[in-house]
């Protein structure tokens, strides 16, 4: 089984609408760990970020939060596992607000895991 801690970083404005911040990969499962973000801005940010479920063809807010100006905050409250192309999107909002952070993830490469990549066999 193949573990691969990673930070993906964003850097996304009120003008940009809802963004894609992190795709689980088609060959693993990932642990969402944390989403930090800061706002450097003079405007307060309110922050959505949204789960799509590709297996399901289905998505949901799951984290919600307003990041203050000059602030910085960490949306985590516990674990989300997102399965094989499952995304997360995040959407600001608040007049000229830019948000700036990072989605920190475990992925495990499930193919690794069934035997379909790599050496081994007898």
């Amino acid at each position: 089984m193949a573990n691969s801690f990673k930070n993906k970083l964003f850097d996304i404005s009120d003008f940009d609408g809802e963004t894609v911040i992190f795709t689980s990969p088609t060959d693993s499962v990932t642990i969402l760990q944390t989403v930090q973000l800061a706002n450097a801005t003079s405007i307060n940010a309110t922050v959505s970020i949204k789960l799509y479920d590709t297996s399901e063809f289905t998505n949901e807010e799951i984290m919600r939060g307003k990041v203050c100006k000059d602030s910085s905050k960490n949306l985590s409250n516990g674990v989300i596992i997102l399965e094989e192309n499952d995304y997360i999107t995040l959407t600001v909002t608040g007049s000229g607000a830019t948000v700036t952070g990072t989605v920190s993830v475990l992925e495990t490469n499930r193919a690794a895991i069934t035997g379909t990549v790599g050496g081994g066999g007898a």
